[in-house]
């Protein structure tokens, strides 16, 4: 068995976005947690965060874990320009880790489950729609 850890499956979330992303976009337009990022006015960007819901022991003694996880991807456009097309690179990029596997060497320590694509609506200067993955993965804390 392999053991991602929470960081490192983290880590493999976040290079499978930056490796399929949307044409249009590149890795200085997507925010990662804990990196340095600046928008660029009239720039659409993305935002990308793992929100970790609850953690189960699979093994006798908690020393091989299950997490669950929310992997949420925040699609911004400026506001006012065409919401179609935001829908759809949303779409594209929810089909790209809807009912997926990724990451190890087995290529299975990320498992991706249901995406719901949410309009959040006008946050400041832009259209805000939020792509939740419902995903798991295993591993120790260490």
């Amino acid at each position: 068995m392999t053991s991602p850890s929470t960081s490192n499956a983290k880590k493999q979330f976040y290079d499978r976005m930056l490796a399929n992303l949307p044409t249009g976009y590149t890795a200085a337009n997507v925010k990662i947690p804990n990196i340095p990022f600046n928008k660029t006015d009239g720039v659409k960007w993305l935002r990308l965060s793992v929100v970790d819901q609850d953690v189960n022991n699979v093994q006798a003694g908690g020393l091989w874990l299950r997490y669950n996880a929310l992997l949420v991807i925040d699609v911004f456009y400026p506001k006012g320009k065409d919401t179609i097309t935001q829908l759809t690179e949303a779409e594209l990029i929810a089909t790209s880790f809807e009912n997926q596997s990724f990451g190890g060497a087995d290529n299975n320590d990320v498992k991706c489950f249901e995406a719901l694509i949410e309009e959040v609506g006008v946050d400041e200067s832009w259209y805000h729609v939020q792509i939740n993955i419902n995903a798991t993965y295993e591993g120790s804390r260490i």
